[in-house]
């Protein structure tokens, strides 16, 4: 099962191809058939295209979805008589259109910014500094930007603890969320113009579908 986001939108009413790779270890590399969000694809209503090296076989399965509500497709792709074999997918692709196109290979620094729109964790963080303005005191604050900007304002937590020493925040707790930013806190009062850091746990953003 794969959520995309937007489905709705972007598939109902539209065709659409689902290509892959596959290999198995055994000797019969056959499809028994997809299920595509709901409707079954069968292996003679599928293309055999010319296999990959290695042992691949490319298959190529069309789908025309006449309505769509949720985020998520479900892909079952079943073989035929495997039991006691290992299976092997790749290049998995879901587009638009009728024809299926070569594998879309992005970058590591491009995939990796197209998923951190859904979720992120920083390493550990250490010496984040929060302070207080010159007029006035309060818990620690600064301003948090994501890596990216996010799909939705995300849920905000905290994988670990947070140092409590002199000097350091405590727990931090967030507020004014968007897909940019927010605001974190510590958990103990500053006077005006007194700084401390957070140090010590890893901050996590989460927008998933």
């Amino acid at each position: 099962m794969y959520k995309v986001e937007d489905v709705g939108n972007k598939l109902a009413g539209n065709k659409a191809v689902l290509s892959f790779y596959l290999k198995t270890s055994g000797s019969d590399n056959r499809l028994q058939y997809v299920t595509f969000s709901g409707a079954n694809y069968y292996h003679s209503q599928m293309s055999q295209l010319p296999s990959e090296l290695e042992g691949y076989t490319h298959w190529v399965c069309p789908v025309e979805i006449t309505t769509e509500t949720t985020d998520q497709i479900r892909i079952v792709i079943e073989l035929h008589n495997v039991s006691g074999h290992t299976s092997w997918l790749r290049k998995v692709q879901l587009e638009l259109g009728s024809v299926a196109t070569p594998f879309e290979h992005r970058s590591y620094g491009e995939e990796l910014a197209l998923c951190q729109r859904y979720y992120y964790q920083t390493d550990i963080i250490r010496y984040l500094n929060l302070g207080r303005f010159n007029h006035t005191g309060g818990n620690g604050i600064a301003w948090w930007k994501h890596p990216v900007y996010m799909r939705a304002a995300p849920t905000m937590s905290t994988s670990g603890t947070w140092n409590t020493f002199a000097g350091y925040s405590g727990a931090l707790s967030y507020a004014g969320i968007s897909i940019d930013g927010c605001q974190v806190y510590g958990a103990t009062d500053l006077a005006a113009n007194q700084m401390y850091y957070a140090h010590g746990a890893k901050i996590i953003g989460e927008a998933e579908l």
